[in-house]
């Protein structure tokens, strides 16, 4: 007798197909592996079909069942087998297809692990069937068994490789034992496990139930694989822990407001749970930054209009964003036009918000009819946040030197900024140097910035300003001293070294902390960090800030923002720490 094959049923989840049945050999079976278009071995799984061999009168030994899961199967019409000498092809007909992939009866229990795991490798589960995805498959659903529910409200692709699944698991009962995805038939984490999990209120008020049972139940679960993602996903639950029930999704292109998404995460999370920051990190932080890089990254038609002639050879360039509040520019405008100094300084100001465009417009050519001094503005066709604006700022900036600038800065007095230009260039090494920024009442906003471990924020390096709020005639004077990190509200460097460490990295969203981890990056490349006791200017600190809503979310942006920082720089900072004491 030689190689005879049966395929009992065949089973396609996109390009991968799981076939079973048996093969009955004229020999002990295990002389010569059992091969099928050359998948490896751990692909198949042989086990005894004492069924088969009574049919075919023959030794045990010489039958066995097999399944093989075929990697690459798209429009497969046979499959071509060997064992040792002997080959034959079996045709794969649309009658073995079967529409629900349910347990194998001849199938030894002692094998159901080995099995369920060579399924679940390859994307298939007991229990599975096969779904129809089409052009009105939804990208949320409700599911419910007895009075536990999942609930998933949003499905989205944020890139070519991430897919982001927002929703709720209400189970007092604990009844549901997995909830996975199946993307690119690839088997997820359970969700119930590994999603990041975070206060629903809103549903359990308009359940009517207790505001407690809302405490745990809402979750983020985000997939990012190495290869492109495929909009069609199953999303596979369980109530009796070996077999699963599938339901059709559809990934939508993100394409709403990123504040929208980013306000839809953050509600009601808890920063200062520690334990949870891994899976923060690993579902929120990544989905954040990822649907606001799609923006941030794309294409960016700039207009930029001068107002007066053009400084032709400058000393230094300062950048100032723009958002929301543009009549700082006034402010500005009307001290600089007292210094002489600007007949060699450039002023460029960034439009970071569209919205306002007409209106700052008209306002930057009254300025300039008021007070006569030259700047450019650059109009971004979209917002960037702060650090994209300013990135901006720098690729339209003329001088060698750049002093990154917050609109809500103002000068104590004429020269200041050619004085921190003089103590740039006089002292050996200088990466990056800031000023002394007071409040109008004089006292101390900022002298450099210290790292910390806030009590607040456990786990967490925060960026501490030593003596704020000291009135500043109580202080020590000093001319120029290092910093563990300074301020974006104003920094000295060259244009240069912005470019060289890449500027402003866009992942802080929004803001913050962006201004240490340049510090960072700058002190990597061994240069100094910096701030002058000399040079001061009045802060109105966040005045130029049109929020965006009143909500807690911006504040735990901002703390998102301080963990991924931490995560970034956790060993630098320890480094730095013990540097000086």
């Amino acid at each position: 007798m030689q190689l005879k094959i049966e395929i009992d049923f065949a089973f396609a989840v996109g390009s991968k197909l799981l076939l079973g049945g048996w093969a009955v050999v004229d020999s002990n079976m295990s002389t010569h592996p059992l091969q099928f278009d050359g998948e490896p071995a751990s692909q198949l799984l042989l086990y005894k079909r004492e069924d088969v061999s009574q049919v075919m009168q023959c030794s045990s030994e010489h039958c066995s069942g097999f399944l093989v899961v075929l990697s690459d199967a798209t429009n497969k019409s046979s499959v071509d087998l060997s064992w040792g000498d002997d080959y034959c092809s079996i045709e794969i007909t649309p009658s073995l297809y079967t529409t629900l992939l349910a347990e194998i009866s001849p199938l030894p229990q002692n094998l159901i692990t080995d099995a369920t795991a060579l399924l679940e490798r390859n994307g298939f589960y007991w229990g599975q069937k096969a779904l129809k995805f089409d052009e009105n498959t939804p990208n949320n659903l409700s599911l419910f068994h007895k009075d536990s529910k999942i609930q998933v409200d949003y499905t989205y692709t944020l890139d070519a490789n991430t897919i982001l699944l927002i929703g709720w698991v209400l189970d007092e009962a604990r009844l549901f034992k997995r909830i996975n995805l199946r993307i690119n038939n690839i088997i997820t984490n359970c969700i119930l496990k590994d999603a990041f999990f975070h206060p629903r209120y809103d549903v359990a008020e308009t359940l009517k139930l207790p505001l407690s049972q809302g405490e745990k139940i809402g979750f983020a679960f985000t997939v990012s694989l190495p290869e492109q993602v495929n909009p069609d996903v199953e999303l596979m639950y369980s109530v009796d822990g070996v077999f699963f029930q599938g339901q059709a999704l559809k990934a939508e292109q993100f394409n709403r407001e990123e504040t929208w998404l980013t306000e839809i995460l953050l509600t009601n999370v808890d920063i200062t749970n520690t334990a949870k920051f891994p899976k923060l990190a690993k579902h929120v932080n990544s989905a954040i930054e990822k649907c606001w890089r799609g923006r941030l990254e794309a294409p960016n038609s700039a207009l930029v209009k001068q107002f007066g002639a053009s400084v032709a050879t400058p000393r230094l360039s300062l950048i100032i964003p723009i958002y929301g509040r543009y009549d700082f520019v006034q402010i500005q405008m009307s001290q600089f036009s007292l210094d002489p100094d600007f007949d060699n300084i450039e002023i460029v100001y960034v439009l970071d918000d569209p919205r306002i465009k007409h209106a700052f417009m008209v306002t930057c050519q009254g300025v300039f009819e008021t007070f006569g001094v030259p700047f450019k503005i650059v109009l971004s066709e979209r917002n960037l946040g702060y650090a994209g604006a300013n990135n901006l700022g720098v690729a339209h900036a003329s001088a060698e030197y750049i002093v990154l600038l917050n609109s809500d800065v103002i000068p104590k007095q004429i020269g200041q900024f050619s004085a921190l230009l003089s103590q740039f260039v006089e002292n050996d090494n200088m990466g990056i140097l800031s000023g002394t920024l007071l409040y109008e009442d004089n006292t101390i906003q900022h002298q450099g910035m210290e790292y910390m471990q806030d009590p607040s924020h456990p786990g967490m390096w925060m960026n501490y300003h030593p003596q704020k709020g000291f009135p500043l005639s109580l202080t020590d004077e000093f001319d120029i001293r290092d910093a563990h990190a300074v301020t974006g509200a104003l920094m000295l460097m060259t244009k240069q070294q912005y470019i060289d460490v890449g500027g402003f990295d866009i992942g802080y969203i929004l803001g913050d902390f962006e201004d240490s981890d340049l510090c960072m990056k700058v002190r990597n490349q061994n240069k100094r960090i910096a701030v002058s006791g000399v040079v001061q200017m009045y802060h109105l600190e966040r005045l130029s800030q049109s929020l965006v809503s009143g909500n807690t979310w911006k504040h735990t942006l901002s703390m998102l923002n301080g963990l991924r920082h931490t995560n970034k720089w956790n060993d630098r900072i320890v480094e730095v720490m013990a540097e000086n004491g």
